[in-house]
Formats: C-alpha cells, sequence, structure tokens
C-alpha cells in the first residue's frame, strides 16, 4: 500500500474461512489441526493489482491470527513472501 492509498473496508466471514475485499478481492484460509491459520489463497482483480489490496488482505488475517492466538502458515506465494519481506515468518 502506498501512502496515499487509503486503508480499504476489509471483512471477514469466518464460516467462510475468508476475508473479503473490494470487487471480489479475497483471502481464504483454513485451520489447521492444531488451530493454526494456513493462508492457502490470496486474490485481486487484475484491474485493482498494485494498490496495496493483498498486503491489506494479508494483514487483515495477521491481526485476527494475532487476537486469537494462532500461528499463521503461509501456503499462498504472495502471503508467504509478503510475510517474509515483513520478517514475520517465524511469528
Amino acid at each position: 500500500m502506498s501512502d496515499s492509498e487509503p486503508p480499504l473496508t476489509i471483512s471477514h466471514d469466518p464460516s467462510q474461512q475468508r476475508f473479503i475485499g473490494p470487487q471480489g478481492s479475497q483471502l481464504s484460509y483454513e485451520l489447521g489441526p492444531n488451530s493454526e491459520m494456513i493462508i492457502n489463497h490470496v486474490g485481486v482483480p487484475t484491474a485493482l493489482r498494485g494498490r496495496g489490496i493483498a498486503a491489506q488482505l494479508v494483514d487483515a488475517a495477521l491481526l485476527d491470527a494475532r487476537e486469537n492466538g494462532r500461528s499463521v502458515v503461509p501456503v499462498c506465494s504472495y502471503a508467504s513472501s509478503y510475510m517474509k519481506r515483513k520478517g514475520l515468518l517465524d511469528q
């Protein structure tokens, strides 16, 4: 997200295990056997890419995991690279 991009409204649908952003963007996850959050997909429509939406979806998931005492396993390549860039893979 650039400094000029305002934070998005992202909703969480725990029953569907997803975080939902604008115009069909979403992050899907599943809960593992030890209640860890396994992020398996982050998707943003092509027309919206480059606006920091995927990063905000991952941040929302990370905040939820932290608030619920869950570890995070990023199976999705975007989530994994984002967490690595931010130094968050060991949390």
